[in-house]
């Protein structure tokens, strides 16, 4: 029998993902042209399976473009160019065909048959030396495994779930009889399949930089992606739990680092600065190798480059600058008496990328440039610090600090904490920033008590800051330094709605109102997170699954419906798309449908 080889050699097999597929069965197909099928392969030495791994996220790289356009394109953030592929057109109207190249379920299976290949194949108990030589590996290959479902089920609904390697036909095909899984079904399956390696030292193949921002190791952390699918599944203690445990681990803790946007205010001078760089805590998976032509085509869809010619096909919605020019901001003013006083910023009369918060002019730059080759567009934009700037490859973020101390909010909140959750908003989880404030802990005295160690952070590893420190210091403050034993922390935690360039944690008007109910309390929490996560994460491709998940949670449709509608409506121009609404109060609407 041929069995499956998931390693180096799979990136000798690539294939484009417009793939046509004759029917359902073809989806799961083994013997796919996305793998290869020498005989007797084995996994039985310590460079089989480092090579195997390897191919799995050779694989992995192939289909992360495309998650981060699902996840964008169809949301309320962005809005299409006339330059737009009908492909581009088909996501942001939500009437995907199946012939979209972006609707190619093959390429996500092809990763799920071979993790289940390399789980089945690699014996866990096999020790060299006193070392279980497959432990490592196989928690990596656990948690690619579950966040390749997770993208298939957030954007086909209802899957074909298996966790065996299928090498016949015949396996497929039964496969496919089966009874499809939901959403939380999956996610429900997938925690229990990684509980057993939370606690697993993590397998690090190397760090780097690239452009100006640290890479983290290419894989999702099991602690991650526990808390991602109990966050999924509506388990929200237990989401909480996981997230803690990852952002707290004292081999790896995960401040939120306070690289901001920041105003001030001197002498009667309002001034600003655009020096946000989202970073901190990249969980990245390279997209590509240009030899063999799978870079990433991110760059050529969002920013003008030269394969473009100046023509880039997504940009900003006015639903994403209304949002943003919006907010409001507050500076802290220090007289000559050293007196200290809150008061409002007074935006620029410039573009609205000036105003309100600053994160999206940060990494945004659009202008019109003259050239004298008829053939380039006049209009220019480029994106920074999102996917890197080589035309030849690209590293797209899946998860980012910021992000996940968010889902750590919004688990907080559900679990029945909204005071602690609004406080990563405003303040930072830290004994400087909660505890030992001088106003006292802005955390509820039940929700301490109820917590217990949900709300610790270790003051060896978490260091309060405030606004004014920030803009003071000048350094770099999102370093932990580790030294012979002891550790030195700069400070690297405050409230992220910070990072837009705002003094929050003095904003008294930056506050829960008093609500009649818990209930009322939750769901306006959860508004502001919702909001924070559509300020940090445009381009990223987080906003349709934000919206879906909170529109699942609350059983209500219109909340990504309208959202959506919404999205080319800059106040006052009435465009609103009641048309996109009607489509999506649909909820089968929401997906991608699979090939007949």
């Amino acid at each position: 029998m041929k069995k499956i080889i998931y390693g180096a050699l799979v990136a000798t097999a690539a294939v484009s993902a417009s793939i046509a597929l004759s029917s359902c069965e073809d989806m799961l197909k083994p013997e796919s042209d996305l793998v290869m099928y020498p005989e007797d392969n084995q996994i039985d030495t310590p460079y089989d399976t480092l090579y195997s791994v390897v191919g799995i996220l050779h694989l992995m790289e192939k289909v992360v473009d495309r998650t981060n356009l699902l996840g964008e394109v169809r949301s309320d953030l962005v809005t299409l160019t006339p330059s737009a592929s009908q492909d581009l057109q088909e996501l942001a109207s939500s009437t995907t065909s199946v012939k979209n190249i972006y609707n190619n379920p093959q390429d996500y299976y092809a990763i799920i048959n071979n993790c289940n290949y390399y789980i089945a194949n690699a014996d866990s108990t096999y020790k060299k030396q006193g070392v279980k030589v497959f432990e490592r590996e196989l928690s990596v290959v656990h948690s690619f495994r579950a966040w390749t479902y997770l993208q298939l089920a957030l954007n086909y609904g209802e899957i074909p779930f298996y966790t065996d390697f299928l090498d016949t036909q015949k396996d497929a095909n039964a496969v496919m009889k089966q009874p499809k899984r939901s959403i939380k079904e999956v996610c429900s399956f997938l925690a229990n399949d990684l509980l057993p390696w939370a606690y697993t030292k993590p397998l690090v193949y190397g760090k780097t930089s690239f452009n100006s921002f640290r890479m983290d190791e290419l894989y999702v952390p099991v602690k991650l992606m526990l808390a991602e699918m109990y966050l999924w599944s509506e388990q929200y203690e237990d989401a909480a739990f996981w997230y803690h445990e990852y952002l707290t681990d004292k081999e790896n803790p995960k401040p939120v680092g306070i690289g901001v946007a920041y105003r001030s205010y001197a002498n009667g001078v309002y001034s600003q600065s655009y020096s946000y760089s989202p970073r901190g805590g990249y969980f990245l998976l390279g997209n590509g190798d240009a030899m063999n032509g799978d870079y990433c085509h991110l760059r050529d869809i969002y920013c003008s480059t030269d394969i473009n010619k100046y023509y880039y096909e997504v940009t900003y919605s006015a639903s994403a600058l209304a949002r943003s020019s919006s907010q409001k901001a507050v500076v802290v003013a220090v007289g000559d008496n050293l007196k200290r006083d809150t008061i409002p910023f007074i935006d620029f009369d410039l573009s609205g990328l000036e105003n309100g918060d600053l994160r999206m002019r940060s990494i945004l730059s659009v202008s019109s440039v003259h050239s004298d080759n008829i053939y380039y567009s006049d209009a220019y934009q480029m994106i920074s610090s999102k996917f890197g700037s080589s035309t030849s490859y690209s590293y797209i973020p899946l998860y980012r600090t910021t992000v996940v101390y968010l889902h750590f909010a919004e688990a907080l909140n559900r679990a029945g904490y909204p005071t602690a959750a609004f406080a990563i908003l405003k303040y930072g989880l830290c004994e400087d920033n909660t505890t030992n404030r001088a106003g006292g802990n802005p955390i509820a005295a039940d929700e301490v008590e109820r917590a217990g160690n949900l709300l610790y952070f270790d003051p060896q590893y978490f260091k309060g800051a405030d606004y004014t420190t920030v803009v003071k210091s000048g350094d770099d403050l999102s370093t932990i330094v580790i030294s012979d034993g002891s550790t030195a922390v700069s400070p690297n935690t405050l409230g992220i709605h910070a990072l837009g360039g705002t003094a929050v944690d003095c904003d008294t008007n930056y506050v829960i109102p008093v609500l009649a109910t818990a209930a009322d309390t939750m769901l306006w929490v959860e508004d502001k997170i919702i909001d924070e996560l559509a300020l940090e994460t445009i381009f990223e491709g987080q906003r349709f699954y934000d919206l879906m998940r909170v529109a699942l949670r609350r059983d209500d449709n219109s909340y990504l419906a309208k959202a959506i509608g919404n999205r080319d409506n800059l106040l006052g121009t009435d465009a609103y798309n009641s048309e996109l609404e009607t489509r999506l109060m649909d909820k089968r609407n929401w997906y991608l449908p699979f090939q007949k």
